[in-house]
C-alpha cells in the first residue's frame, strides 16, 4: 500500500502587499495545492497579483481582528493541511521539499516551523511557531492580534502530538528597511489597548509589553512583562521569549543588577537556552566587568546550539560572540593585585555616573558610591552597576571627604573619583602597577577638557590613590609621589543641562564656604562665574576675595583672576597682576604664558615673543604644584608665537611653529584655523604641507572641512570632506569619526541656514538645542 497523498492549502491575509507578494508566492507556489488569500482592504495591486498567481481571493472588511480574517481563509481552504504565511514572508530555499514531506506524517496534528525574523542590523531572531496544522473545522484562530491556533488544537484534541519541523520562513515584517515599524506598532497598540479586561491574560500582557518595547516605552513594557511572568508557567510556549524580552527591557533601562539576577535564576530553568548566557555577557560588558564578560562568552562559544524550541538570536545586538570578545579582550585587566576599593562621590549624577563606573569597574575589587543627597536616580544607577550605596551631606572640606572614603572602604588601597571622572585603560594599568609599592599615597593628574579635544584642558594634581591605613589629615598636608595615571574630568562634555546643574551646585557650595572662609568663598564664586564665562561677575568676586584676605592668596588665584580680566579685555590690569605674580612663582609657566598674551594684546610684540620663547624652552607644566592649561609650554605657546610672526609678515617662521604645534596629540584642531588663514596669505600648498608633516589623515581632513564650513567656504569644505570619506572607506575603524564629523557639519549648516531666515522654526530649534 502506497503513501497516502495529502493536499496542502496556503492561507494568507493581506493588505497592500503588492510590492512584495511575488517574492512570497514564488517561494512557496510549487509546494502547495492551492492558495487562499483573504484581502482586508488593499488599495494597490495586491488582489490582481494574487489572481495572476492562481490564488482563490476573498475580501474581508477590516475590524481590527486578525483571527476573524484568518478564520475566513480557513473556511475557504480545501486541503487536508493548512500552511499559513503573510505577504512580508518567504519560504527559505529547500524548505518547500521539507514541507511536502512533513504533511505525510500521520502521527501529528500540527508542526512548529522556524520563523526567522530579519532586522536592519546584522542580527536575526529565530522563533518556533505553529504554521502547519490539519484542516479541521474545529481548529480556529483566537485573539484579535498575535492570533494563535494552538489553544483551539489543544481544546479539541487534548492528546494531540505537535511535531518539530525543519521548515524555515523568513519574516521581514519588523525590518525597518522594509516596513513602517512605528505605524505597525501604533496599529497593534490601538488594538491591544481596546481589549476588554476579561480577555487580558498572560499572553495579552506579553504582547502589550512587546509593543511598548518596540515603541520605546520601556517602563510600560517592563510592567507588562512582569505581570505576564507572574501568570506564565515556565513551559508555556512563549515563556522563553517573555523571559528574554524582560531581561532586554531591564538592560535598556540600565537595571543590570536585576537583569543579572534574573538571568541567573532562569538559566536554572532553561539551562540550554544559550541566548540567556549571551545576555549575561552583554550585561557585564555594559557595566565594565570585562573579564567576567569574556569568561561567559567563552562558555557560550563552547556550547552546542540551543534546541529549536527556544527563540535563538544570531548576532545579538548586531554582534557575534567572536566580535564581542574582540571588544572585550583589550579592556581586561590583571586581577592579581592588592585589594582596591574605588570610591565615587557626587550629587545628582544620573547623566555621568554610568560612564565613570564602567571605566573602573574592571579595576575595582570593591565599588562604592558616596552620594551627597541626590534628588535624581544616581543611587539606583550606582547599585544597578554593582556599587554599594552610601548617602550623606556634602563634606565641608577635602579632609572630611577622604575620611568618609576611609570609613566606608574595606580595601587595602582606595581610589577616589568624582562621579563625572573616568580613567583610561592605560591609566588603570599604570595604577595597578603602583599598588605593590611601599608608598602611602599618590598624586594623580586630573585634566578637565573644555571641548571635545583633550588638548583644550585644565590640568591639576590631586591625591586620589591612597592606602586605607593613611590618616585623612596626612592626605591634605603631606607631599606624595606622582603617578602618571591621568583622570579625565568630563564636567563640560556631558550636556548643557548637566553643566548648568553643576554650576548651581558649585554656587551653593561657594556660598556655604563664604560663611566660615570669606576669601575662599569669594574665590570659589569667581571660578564658577569664570567657567560660565560671566567675566564681569568673576572679576568682581575675585576682587572681593583679594580685599578680604590678600595675604592668603593661592598661586591658582592669579591664574584664574588673570583669565577673568582678559575675558573682559582688561589686558593692562592683567599685566599689572601677572608681572609681580610670576616673580613670586617663577616656575608657574601659565603665568608667563598669560602675561605674553596680555602684552601682545597691548601691542608689545617683542616682549610677548621673548616670553613665549621662554615658555617653549621650559615646556614642562608643573601640574603637580599648580593649576595649568594644557600646552602652555608647548602647542599653545607655539600657536601664539606663530600669530606674532604672522602679524610681522614672517609666514615661514609662523608656519614652522604652527607645524610644531600641530604635531602634538589633539592640537591639530586648535591650530588649523591659523594654518588656513596663513595659507590664504602665504599661498603655500596645504596638501603638500600636510603630507610632508605627516598630518595627512582622515581626522585632520574632517577638521579642515569643518573649519571651512564655519568660514562659509563650502567648495573647499566639500573637497576635503570627500577626501576624508575616501580615506575612511579604506579604514573601516574610522567610521565613528566620519559619523561624528557629519553630525557636526549638519549642525553648522543648520545654524547657518537658520540665521538666513530669522523667523524660521529651524532657528527656534537651533536656539532650543543651544546650537547658537
Amino acid at each position: 500500500m502506497g503513501v497516502q497523498l495529502m493536499t496542502l492549502s496556503l492561507c494568507m491575509i493581506t493588505r497592500n502587499e503588492g510590492h512584495r507578494l511575488a517574492r512570497c508566492l514564488s517561494s512557496v507556489r510549487n509546494y502547495v495545492d492551492e492558495i487562499v488569500l483573504v484581502d482586508t482592504g488593499s488599495s494597490d495591486q495586491t488582489v490582481a497579483l494574487a489572481r495572476q498567481w492562481g490564488a482563490k481571493v476573498s475580501h474581508y472588511t477590516w475590524d481590527d481582528d486578525f483571527s476573524k480574517a484568518r478564520n475566513q481563509s480557513l473556511e475557504l481552504a480545501a486541503g487536508d493541511w493548512v500552511f499559513f504565511m503573510d505577504g512580508d514572508e518567504e519560504l527559505v530555499p529547500g524548505s518547500g521539499e521539507i514541507l511536502q514531506k512533513t504533511v505525510r506524517q500521520n502521527e501529528y496534528e500540527a508542526f512548529f516551523v522556524q520563523v526567522i525574523n530579519t532586522t536592519e542590523t546584522n542580527s536575526s531572531l529565530k522563533l518556533p511557531s505553529i504554521r502547519l496544522f490539519r484542516n479541521r473545522s474545529c481548529y480556529r484562530f483566537q485573539g484579535r492580534i498575535h492570533e494563535q491556533i494552538i489553544p483551539s488544537i489543544m481544546e479539541h484534541s487534548p492528546q494531540a502530538s505537535i511535531g518539530q519541523s525543519e521548515v524555515e520562513i523568513l519574516h521581514h515584517g519588523y525590518n525597518a528597511n522594509e516596513a513602517n515599524i512605528p505605524a505597525k506598532s501604533r496599529r497593534n497598540l490601538n488594538i491591544l489597548e481596546s481589549y476588554p479586561d476579561q480577555h487580558k491574560d498572560s499572553f495579552y500582557y506579553y504582547n502589550l509589553g512587546s509593543e511598548y518595547l518596540r515603541a520605546g516605552q520601556r517602563e510600560k513594557a517592563l510592567s507588562c512583562f512582569e505581570r505576564s511572568v507572574q501568570q506564565t508557567p515556565p513551559r508555556q510556549g512563549f515563556a522563553p521569549m517573555l523571559v528574554k524580552k524582560t531581561v532586554i527591557t531591564l538592560m535598556e533601562l540600565r537595571k543590570y543588577k536585576e537583569a543579572i539576577r534574573q538571568l541567573g535564576y532562569y538559566q536554572t530553568i532553561y539551562p540550554d537556552f544559550n541566548d540567556l548566557l549571551m545576555l549575561e555577557a552583554v550585561c557585564y560588558l555594559n557595566i565594565g566587568r570585562f573579564s567576567q564578560a569574556a569568561h561567559i562568552l567563552e562558555k557560550y562559544r563552547a556550547r552546542p546550539a540551543s534546541p529549536s524550541w527556544y527563540p535563538s538570536e544570531r548576532n545579538l545586538f548586531g554582534l557575534s560572540a567572536e566580535a564581542l570578545l574582540q571588544q572585550v579582550e583589550p579592556e581586561r585587566l590583571e586581577a592579581n593585585h592588592p585589594v582596591l576599593s574605588v570610591c565615587i562621590y557626587g550629587r545628582d549624577e544620573a547623566e555621568a555616573l554610568a560612564e565613570t563606573i564602567k571605566s573602573v569597574n574592571e579595576l575595582a575589587d570593591e565599588l562604592l558610591y558616596l552620594d551627597m543627597e541626590s534628588a535624581d536616580a544616581s543611587g539606583e544607577i550606582a547599585e544597578q552597576f554593582g556599587a554599594r550605596f552610601f548617602s550623606g551631606p556634602w563634606p565641608d572640606n577635602r579632609t572630611q571627604l577622604y575620611q568618609r572614603a576611609l570609613d566606608y572602604a574595606s580595601g587595602e588601597w582606595i581610589l577616589l573619583l568624582k562621579a563625572d571622572e573616568s580613567l583610561s585603560r592605560e591609566g588603570c594599568r599604570q595604577l595597578i602597577s603602583s599598588l605593590e609599592t611601599e608608598n602611602q599615597a599618590y598624586l594623580l593628574p586630573v585634566f578637565t577638557p573644555r571641548a571635545t579635544s583633550d588638548a583644550e584642558s585644565e590640568l591639576r594634581g590631586e591625591v586620589r590613590l591612597f592606602r586605607r591605613a593613611c590618616p585623612a589629615p596626612d592626605l591634605t598636608a603631606k607631599p606624595f609621589p606622582v603617578l602618571n595615571a591621568p583622570i579625565k574630568h568630563r564636567h563640560f562634555l556631558i550636556s548643557n543641562t548637566y553643566s548648568a546643574n553643576k554650576q548651581q551646585q558649585n554656587r551653593q557650595k561657594a556660598a556655604a564656604l563664604c560663611r566660615h572662609d570669606p576669601a575662599g568663598g569669594w574665590y570659589a564664586k569667581g571660578r564658577v562665574h569664570l567657567y560660565a564665562r560671566d567675566y564681569t561677575r568673576a572679576v568682581d568676586a575675585m576682587e572681593k576675595s583679594l580685599l578680604t584676605a590678600p595675604s592668603s592668596i593661592s598661586p591658582a588665584f592669579y591664574y584664574h583672576y588673570a583669565l577673568a580680566l582678559m575675558g573682559l579685555s582688561r589686558y593692562g590690569s592683567a599685566v599689572r597682576l601677572l608681572e609681580p605674580a610670576r616673580e613670586i612663582y617663577s616656575d608657574y609657566l601659565d603665568l608667563h604664558y598669560l602675561l605674553a598674551l596680555a602684552k601682545y594684546a597691548l601691542g608689545n610684540g617683542p616682549e610677548a615673543e621673548e616670553i613665549l620663547l621662554y615658555c617653549i624652552k621650559i615646556s614642562v607644566e608643573p601640574w603637580e604644584k599648580y593649576v595649568c592649561a594644557s600646552g602652555a609650554g608647548t602647542y599653545q605657546a607655539m600657536a601664539s608665537l606663530a600669530a606674532v610672526y604672522a602679524a610681522r609678515k614672517q609666514p615661514e617662521r609662523a608656519l614652522e611653529y604652527l607645524t610644531r604645534a600641530a604635531l602634538y596629540p589633539g592640537a591639530f584642531n586648535l591650530v588649523i584655523g591659523g594654518i588656513l588663514l596663513l595659507k590664504d596669505r602665504a599661498f603655500f600648498p596645504l596638501e603638500t604641507w600636510m603630507q610632508q608633516s605627516r598630518l595627512w589623515n582622515s581626522h585632520n581632513l574632517f577638521t579642515i572641512a569643518l573649519n571651512y564650513a564655519q568660514m562659509n567656504r563650502y567648495r573647499e569644505c566639500w573637497q576635503y570632506l570627500q577626501t576624508a570619506v575616501q580615506l575612511t572607506a579604506e579604514k573601516k575603524e574610522n567610521l565613528p569619526q566620519l559619523l561624528d564629523s557629519s553630525e557636526k557639519l549638519l549642525r553648522i549648516f543648520a545654524v547657518q541656514l537658520a540665521q538666513m531666515t530669522p523667523a524660521s522654526r529651524l532657528l527656534k530649534l537651533c536656539r532650543e538645542e543651544r546650537l547658537l
